[in-house]
């Protein structure tokens, strides 16, 4: 029962960013899918070519990998870039270490 209490503890501590973090992430999603035109509409803005390694020259709707369309590999690669940067400028170790788990 103990270990129960422990794990709905952090179950919480895990919800609440997930929650503040779909706010911010869904009404971008639907703004780049809305803005770039997928499916049969028409795109927004005016959406030029982008460069990709080894793809070369794609739309921003065009499938690169498998069924993923260039806009979300793109959001995914500058996501991932942007975590590194604050991990690296707030100094966040992710990796376990002997502190944490109590040694």
């Amino acid at each position: 029962m103990e270990a129960m209490g422990d794990q709905l503890g952090m179950f919480k501590e895990q919800f609440r960013p997930m929650v503040w973090i779909m706010f911010l992430t869904i009404p971008a999603f639907l703004w780049m899918y809305w803005a770039v035109g997928i499916g049969n509409a028409p795109s927004h803005i005016d959406v030029t070519p982008i460069v990709l390694p080894l793809a070369g020259e794609v739309g921003w709707t065009t499938a690169v990998a498998g069924p993923i369309q260039t806009w979300i590999l793109w959001y995914f690669v500058c996501s991932m870039a942007f975590t590194q940067i604050i991990r690296k400028g707030l100094d966040i170790d992710m990796s376990p270490t002997a502190a944490a788990t109590g040694s």
